[in-house]
């Protein structure tokens, strides 16, 4: 089994970043730290009037490659008319971490939205679900540790690879005192019963925090550290029980749910109880209230053991203390 944390990430300075930018003869009119991630550290630039943003990958892996497919994967989804960011350049360090320069895009996190209360569009569902429909027909077996080469040695494909990623965090759910049932051993009696090889785009974190909007349309889909090729039932499912922490209403929600790919409900449970294991170990700060990871467990044991899964199983309605009424 994997562990994702070889090492801790090295954290970058606005001072580092500005000598970045001077080495490639870029005058700076503005800098701010747009993010820093687990994997990333990311700053705001104003550059000739224009927002653009500069990357930093991670350098927890040991390896020379970071950054590479998720350049790739922009470019691919921009050829596929998908609002993602439009690189202006990549480099490789030899002894720090490899960077990439792209536009900004317009728009502010859906995120910033749902915080306000204030209503999501019809529009932007539709939307959101166009999008998903193009990511499903992008076929492809990279993604972003196709650079590890662990995954060559010990991984066929991204599937199997984020299969023990679930089952790792359980391990470590366990460690920490959550009652984990029996969801070792369903997931993997799970994982024998999905066929589906032919892989498709997935975000991987299809959330509002990484949906663009100008408040009636989409303008911009970001983040794709995560993003690989593998079933897209996987975005789906981590949109719908995203967005279901939040007021949106009932019929917006049960659209993405009809919406999802025909002939996959057979495998969607599996799908399900994988993002809750996920969201049980990693806790967004606004739902860490201490049952909040007990009670994802336990509905992630609930959908294996039914065997199927419906809307309502997926929203979790008035059980987590953080969705309220949606209808």
């Amino acid at each position: 089994m994997l562990h994702l944390h070889s090492k801790k990430k090295s954290e970058l300075n606005q001072d580092y970043a500005k000598r970045i930018l001077q080495l490639e003869g870029i005058a700076v009119e503005g800098m701010v730290r747009a993010s820093l991630s687990y994997t990333n550290d990311v700053f705001k630039i104003n550059l000739k009037g224009k927002e653009h943003f500069l990357k930093f990958f991670t350098d927890q892996w040991n390896n020379k490659n970071a950054g590479d497919s998720e350049i790739e994967i922009m470019k691919i989804l921009n050829s596929n008319g998908i609002p993602a960011p439009r690189v202006v350049f990549f480099r490789k360090s030899k002894e720090g971490r490899n960077y990439c320069l792209m536009e900004g895009l317009p728009g502010n996190p859906m995120m910033d939205m749902l915080n306000k209360n204030t209503p999501i569009s019809d529009r932007v569902i539709d939307e959101s679900l166009s999008i998903l429909k193009i990511f499903s027909e992008i076929k492809g077996r990279f993604g972003f540790f196709s650079h590890d080469p662990r995954i060559h040695i010990t991984y066929d494909n991204y599937f199997d690879f984020i299969n023990d990623v679930v089952i790792d965090s359980l391990i470590r759910l366990n460690k920490r005192g959550h009652e984990i049932h029996n969801l070792v051993s369903l997931i993997k009696s799970w994982k024998r019963k999905e066929s589906h090889r032919e892989f498709s785009f997935c975000h991987n974190d299809f959330t509002p925090k990484h949906i663009l909007t100008d408040g009636n349309s989409i303008t911009g889909i970001i983040d794709y550290e995560w993003s690989a090729f593998g079933n897209s039932v996987l975005d789906y499912v981590r949109w719908l029980t995203a967005l279901a922490q939040h007021k949106i209403p009932y019929k917006n929600l049960s659209k993405i749910y009809l919406g999802m790919p025909s002939g996959s409900a057979e495998i969607i449970p599996y799908y399900a109880a994988r993002v809750f294991i996920l969201e049980a170990a990693w806790p967004h700060k606004a739902v860490e209230q201490p049952y909040y990871s007990d009670i994802r467990l336990s509905l992630a044991k609930m959908i294996l053991d039914k065997g199927e899964v419906s809307l309502d199983d997926l929203l979790w309605q008035g059980k987590t203390g953080i969705i309220g009424e949606i209808k």
